[in-house]
This record gives structure tokens, sequence and C-alpha cells, in this order.
């Protein structure tokens, strides 16, 4: 059982579960608070994308991608051998107009969805040698259920062409292709959302 949403731990680590094993490699999940950490989480941001294609390589040019919404997200971490491998975040919203992403056009499908509170999930990252070992599926099952056992009514996620598919394997429902950000011209990004409780 994952802890509450106001459970927010003050030591450096908060460990979620015991380590995973994977193969031969040893992954722990941690819980960590804003502002622990986020250095790192925002320079692993970067060196996970720098070599991708379609990407703004002026943005990534930077040391470190760390904004606004992650001094109000929860957020989780991958550590391998003491180092982060691989971070996600999610935000609960209380207002249509602050959820990422989003239009005025999506309120009467929110409606339709069970409205308030929203969870979102996004800055999945994993380092490039760390792929392969199922972190991304870790973190996607991690916040579907703290968002489930904290009352959200549905997820909304904006996933890249390659994540779409394991989405919709946690029951995620594609609404539409939406413009890319700025970060990542390049390449196709999607919303979906994925409902929690019948209203």
């Amino acid at each position: 059982m994952m802890n509450s949403l106001y459970d927010t731990a003050h030591s450096t680590f908060e460990s979620m579960n015991p380590p995973t094993i994977i193969g031969e490699k040893e992954f722990e999940l941690i819980k960590v608070s804003y502002p622990e950490h986020m250095d790192e989480i925002g320079t692993l941001r970067i060196s996970s994308w720098k070599n991708e294609r379609g990407i703004n390589t002026e943005f990534f040019a930077q040391e470190k991608w760390v904004d606004d919404l992650d001094k109000d997200s929860h957020h989780w971490i991958v550590i391998h051998q003491g180092h982060i491998v691989a971070s996600a975040r999610m935000s609960f919203h209380y207002s249509y107009h602050s959820i990422p992403y989003t239009s005025a056009a999506y309120e009467s499908l929110f409606d339709l969805y069970g409205g308030l509170p929203i969870a979102s999930i996004n800055r999945l990252v994993v380092d490039p040698e760390s792929r392969g070992h199922g972190l991304a599926r870790l973190l996607d099952e991690t916040r579907v259920n703290f968002a489930i056992e904290n009352g959200a009514r549905m997820i909304t996620a904006q996933p890249l062409e390659g994540r779409v598919a394991a989405l919709k394997k946690l029951d995620f429902t594609m609404i539409e292709q939406i413009v890319s950000p700025f970060q990542i011209p390049g390449r196709e990004i999607f919303y979906m959302i994925k409902k929690l409780a019948e209203y």
C-alpha cells in the first residue's frame, strides 16, 4: 500500500517498495518531495532527451529542465547503484485550466469522465543505459495506483507516439493528437485519459 497524498516524508529518500530485481539489476523506487533532488531530476530530463530525434536542440543545451509545476507535484525516482536512472511526476488538479496541455474544448469531456479532481502524469524519463528493464511501466503503474488511492476521478497523459501502446495497456483512452510542445517540435504527441471511477 502506498503512502497517502499528504504523507510526504521529510527524509531524503522515502522508499516506496522493496528493491525490484529485473534480470541481474536491482532498482529501488523512491518517492521524493520538492525541492529534494530536483537538480538531479532536472539534469536527468536533459540527458535522457538531448540525443533524441525531433527535439529543440537549443532548449536541450541547458543543464537541467525544471518548471513551475514541479513545485506542486509528486515525484518518483528510480535508483540503481546510487544513481537516479529514471524519474516521473504526477500532479493533482482542482480546476480544469490548471491541467497541462488542456484547452477549454476538453471541459465537457472531463465532465463526462467524472470531473475534478484530475491527476496528470508527465515528465517520465529513463536514462538511455537503463531502458528495456520495465522502469517506465513501473513508474506508470505506481502513479496510476497513487491517483486511485488519493481520490482522482481520472488521469490525463500526453505521451509520445512510442508510449501510446503502453498506456493503452493500462486502460488509457486515446482522445486525439495535439500540437507538440516547443521542447520536442519534431515528435508526435497525443492526449489520453484514463477514467478511474463511476459517477
